[in-house]
């Protein structure tokens, strides 16, 4: 139940802010197994197994970030929010009660078997890579 209430606050928060208005069925393009790479603050890369499910949320196996994401378009361009347990940077605000977080922005290809996008710490300064495709672990 946890999952589908964060989708419909999604839905809601996109309506109220006007902006990208919801795809279709576009959170359930990404459905699956994916692979994905991201850099660290700290310089390096780091490799996970990822799913997304059909509400919008990317789970990272076995202990990596979750992403809820409460946006997307036609052009496949997701927003969210990453949160996890630890990380290099404590934000003073928590996010699902959790003071590790960053925002994070996808850009989906056509075909939703690859996508690109940046992720930071807690919605501000600087950001990094992470990329994924289609995994069939």
């Amino acid at each position: 139940m946890r999952v589908l209430g964060v989708a419909t606050a999604a839905l809601l928060l996109a309506a109220a802010a006007g902006g990208g208005a919801l795809a279709e069925g576009a959170f359930g393009k990404a459905e699956g197994r994916w692979v994905s790479e991201w850099q660290t603050s700290r310089g390096g890369t780091h490799t996970a197994k990822s799913t997304f499910d059909e509400y919008g949320r990317m789970a990272s196996v076995p202990d990596g970030p979750w992403v809820t994401f409460y946006s997307a378009d036609d052009s496949g361009q997701w927003e969210g929010f990453w949160t996890a347990k630890s990380s290099p940077q404590r934000c003073t605000t928590a996010k699902d009660g959790n003071h590790h977080w960053g925002v994070v922005r996808f850009q989906f290809n056509q075909a939703y078997d690859e996508f690109t996008g940046t992720w930071d710490h807690c919605g501000e300064g600087e950001q990094w890579e992470w990329r994924g495709k289609r995994g069939t672990w």
